[in-house]
C-alpha cells in the first residue's frame, strides 16, 4: 500500500542521513589512508637504470584463442630497436579496443618509455584528441594496458622485475 511505501522510503531516507553524517562527521567504521606513513613513491630514477632512450615504435594488441571461441588478450608494445613489454589484459579489454586503436595507442608511439611517470597529464590535456571528454573506464583500462607493458619493457632494460622497478 501507499501507507507502508511512504514508511519504507522514510526510514530508508533517515538511514542515508545518518550515513552521509557519520561520514561528514568522519566517524564512518573505514580506515583512513595515513599519508605520512605510507608516502607515495616515484617511480625510481628510470634514466639511471636506463640510460639509453626507449622510443616505442608499435602498440599491438594480441589475441590468442584459450579456448572455443574464448580468447586472452595481451597488449605487448615494440620499442624501436626490437625489444617489447607485455601487459596481459583483463576481461574488459575486448571492449575498449576503439578506444586503445584511435586515441590511446597512437599517442605512446614516438614516446620515450622512461617517461612514464609524465604520461598520465600529457595524455589527459593532450590538445589533439581532448582525452578529458572520454574520462571513463574503458579509457583508462586501454591506458593501463600500455602503461604496465611500458613497465615491462622498462624492467627488461635495467634487468629488474616490475616489482623492484617500482621499488617494493
Amino acid at each position: 500500500s501507499r501507507r507502508n511505501f511512504l514508511q519504507k522510503l522514510a526510514v530508508a531516507g533517515a538511514g542515508i542521513s545518518l550515513s552521509q553524517t557519520a561520514c561528514a562527521n568522519n566517524t564512518s567504521p573505514a580506515i583512513p589512508f595515513d599519508w605520512a606513513a605510507e608516502p607515495v613513491r616515484p617511480l625510481q630514477n628510470i634514466r639511471e637504470l636506463v640510460p639509453d632512450p626507449v622510443q616505442i615504435a608499435k602498440v599491438e594488441i594480441i589475441r590468442h584463442e584459450r579456448k572455443k571461441n574464448r580468447y586472452e588478450y595481451m597488449t605487448r608494445i615494440i620499442a624501436a630497436d626490437g625489444s617489447t613489454g607485455y601487459s596481459m589484459g583483463n576481461g574488459r579489454l575486448p571492449n575498449t579496443l576503439t578506444l586503445l586503436r584511435r586515441i590511446v595507442a597512437p599517442f605512446f608511439v614516438g614516446k620515450d618509455a622512461r617517461d612514464l611517470a609524465t604520461w598520465h597529464e600529457d595524455f589527459y590535456y593532450d590538445p589533439k584528441e581532448r582525452v578529458y571528454k572520454y574520462l571513463s573506464m574503458p579509457l583508462w583500462n586501454a591506458y593501463g594496458n600500455i602503461e604496465v607493458a611500458a613497465l615491462d619493457l622498462l624492467g627488461k632494460r635495467a634487468g629488474k622485475n616490475v616489482r623492484d622497478l617500482l621499488g617494493k
